[in-house]
């Protein structure tokens, strides 16, 4: 009996400890697991006007204020188009993009280096941002489904305040996928949402 009890007892510690996950289809033959979102963070197929808006004010910096409102607004609804999920909390802004891409029939499947460089491609983009003290890193990450992956986290400051930008590359055969997450510093849960979903990302192609 005291055996059982203390099982038990043990039993009620580790559950809480126990992250339930949601999967959600990326692709007709392709799927996604991460952990359960928050209540403040809602799922999405198509970008809401707020993140549309939200993508034109970055659009307008990387090109030094040469569009105009119209063509800034264009160019993030093509942006966004491309992703195939979108996670969001509409209230500090924070969003998670998702997209897949299928390899080419005569193009090779990528290596680590491929990936690497692609990771260094997306990081150097911050500098059209005019984002200032950025501490770029690239770390190691394992994602159940994919061949190869590249992770990338990156702390920067702008007018805004503190923010970070971070992301996975990665290759699940036929598909590259893409990963792209921000936080602009308005809730430090936002940061921790991201590396979660980051680190327990897993995908499955059929």
């Amino acid at each position: 009996m005291r055996k059982q009890l203390l099982a038990g007892l043990l039993l009620l510690l580790w559950l809480p400890l126990v992250a339930t996950a949601a999967t959600y289809q990326a692709l007709p033959n392709v799927s996604i697991t991460v952990p359960d979102l928050p209540a403040s963070w809602q799922v999405t197929t198509e970008p809401t006007e707020q993140m549309v808006e939200h993508l034109a004010e970055h659009v307008q910096k990387a090109f030094r204020g040469m569009l105009s409102d119209e063509e800034a607004i264009q160019a993030a609804r093509g942006r966004l188009a491309k992703e195939e999920l979108i996670f969001f909390n509409e209230k500090s802004e924070a969003h998670i993009l998702i997209s897949f891409e299928a390899r080419g029939d005569d193009e090779s499947a990528p290596t680590k280096n491929d990936l690497m460089l692609s990771a260094k491609y997306a990081a150097s983009g911050v500098e059209e941002e005019g984002w200032r003290d950025v501490n770029v890193r690239f770390l190691d990450a394992n994602v159940k489904g994919a061949q190869v992956v590249q992770r990338f986290a990156i702390d920067y400051n702008n007018e805004d305040g503190v923010g970070f930008f971070a992301g996975l590359i990665g290759y699940a055969e036929p598909f590259w996928f893409w990963v792209y997450a921000n936080e602009h510093g308005k809730a430090l849960a936002d940061k921790e949402v991201i590396n979660s979903i980051l680190t327990n990302f897993e995908v499955r192609v059929k």
